[in-house]
């Protein structure tokens, strides 16, 4: 897929066979500073959410984004190859620390554009995001879930790797209200 500066993407991905991505509760912060290093550059960051088999994140592609740059023989985008060394890295470290070999995760991250230009769909995709422990039955509140950005613009954690700027003005969050909005449920519909 080509990623087109300017336009907004749901980015997502889970481990191979449906496996567990995080086996220990230090690997989600590992990962999120491999985030940090790897994608944060590459895009506008809006949220995103660890589950202990996949992962959401929704990005706005910027100039840095859509930069070319030589893999071997490939030309791919920056963002593209952030996410491909983003696992890349991950998984080699996890395959280390479990003694396991293999891929970790599904061959191809899905990067699913939003219609950013219909408010609704990508409020949507941003508590869609937010709500995945929450249908999981991971956590009975979704601010008891640390993995997910829910809690940054919920006040409970100050550090982001989001541009909450950019959300705020994208999603007309109101951020008085956020926690109560952001429970509201989704229709599944608007991933189809």
């Amino acid at each position: 897929m080509s990623i087109v500066k300017g336009e907004f993407y749901h980015v997502f991905n889970q481990g191979n066979n449906r496996e567990r991505i995080f086996i220990q509760e230090r690997n989600y912060s590992y990962f999120l500073k491999l985030v940090e290093k790897f994608i944060k550059p590459n895009c506008d960051i809006l949220c995103y959410c660890l589950m202990p088999n996949h992962f959401h994140f929704m990005i706005h592609a910027n100039g840095q984004s859509i930069e070319k740059i030589k893999v071997g023989s490939l030309t791919l985008a920056k963002l593209t190859n952030g996410f491909r060394v983003l696992q890349s890295s991950y998984a080699q470290a996890i395959n280390k620390q479990e003694s396991r070999t293999g891929s970790l995760f599904r061959q191809k991250t899905k990067f699913k554009l939003l219609e950013i230009e219909n408010s609704d769909y990508a409020w949507n995709c941003f508590n869609y995001i937010h709500q995945n422990p929450l249908r999981a039955k991971l956590v009975s509140n979704l601010k008891d879930w640390e993995f997910s950005s829910l809690r940054f613009y919920s006040g409970y954690s100050k550090f982001s790797i989001c541009n909450d700027t950019l959300a705020i003005k994208l999603l007309d969050i109101n951020e008085t209200d956020f926690e109560e909005e952001s429970l509201k449920t989704v229709d599944d519909a608007f991933l189809k």
